[in-house]
Parts: structure tokens; C-alpha cells; sequence
């Protein structure tokens, strides 16, 4: 669903991920291991505001937490942060900046700050 043609079903498929790993280690690792978080990365590029508002809520529900690095390691594998960086940079959305500082946020806690620099040189400190 998450690949479906049409925006809605995609931004609701990434909402309910968003909902049903809430507080679930177990189902945030099969999200993982399904490869949802690269299908949820790639829809930080849509055109439409309300697929990243649920992709970027999906993403920070699914690195949030210490049980969750290896989906901090693979969101970073998958080029999410600098995703997050150039959604961060182009959107005027306060919803969608807000998730999307919040999940950079919970990767920082796995990654150090000058890691964050290394790996995305769009990064940069305000």
C-alpha cells in the first residue's frame, strides 16, 4: 500500500505503521525486515504534504527508542536523513518540521552529532 498509486492510500498505510508500532519493538523490527523503512524513506520525496506528514510520523515512531538502533542504522543506510534534510529544508509545514526534527532527534541519540555531519553533508548547524 505504501507503493499504490494513489496518495491517499499511500498516506494512510504509512499512518497506520505509524499507529500500529506505537510503543511495539516487535512490530517495528518486522516493519524493518519487510523493508518499510526504505518504502516509507522514499515517500519523503512525494509531492504531497500529507504523505510526509504520515511517512515522517511512521519513521519516527520507528527509530524512536534504545531497542530500536538497528532501524536507526537502516533508516540512515536507506538515505533517510538526508530525506529528512532536504523535507526539513523544503517544507513550511510546522506539523511536518516538527516530525521531522523529532525524528532526527531519536537518531541523534544513536549517532553522535559530527556523525550526523559525516554521513550528510546537507547537514548543517542553524
Amino acid at each position: 500500500m505504501l507503493q499504490h498509486q494513489f496518495p491517499s492510500v499511500q498516506s494512510n498505510a504509512a499512518a497506520y505503521l505509524q499507529h500500529l508500532c506505537f510503543g511495539d519493538n516487535k512490530i517495528k523490527a518486522e516493519i524493518r525486515r519487510q523493508g518499510g523503512i526504505q518504502l516509507l524513506v522514499d515517500l519523503l520525496d512525494h509531492r504531497m504534504s500529507e504523505v510526509h506528514r504520515s511517512a515522517c510520523g511512521a519513521l519516527r515512531n520507528l527509530v524512536y527508542g534504545k531497542a530500536n538502533d538497528e532501524n536507526k542504522v537502516t533508516l540512515k543506510n536507506c538515505g533517510g536523513i538526508p530525506a529528512l534534510v532536504r523535507l526539513l529544508r523544503k517544507t513550511g509545514d510546522v506539523e511536518i518540521r516538527e516530525l521531522v526534527t523529532g525524528t532526527v532527534f531519536a537518531i541523534n541519540l544513536f549517532f553522535t552529532s559530527w556523525h550526523l555531519c559525516w554521513v550528510c553533508p546537507a547537514w548543517q548547524w542553524p
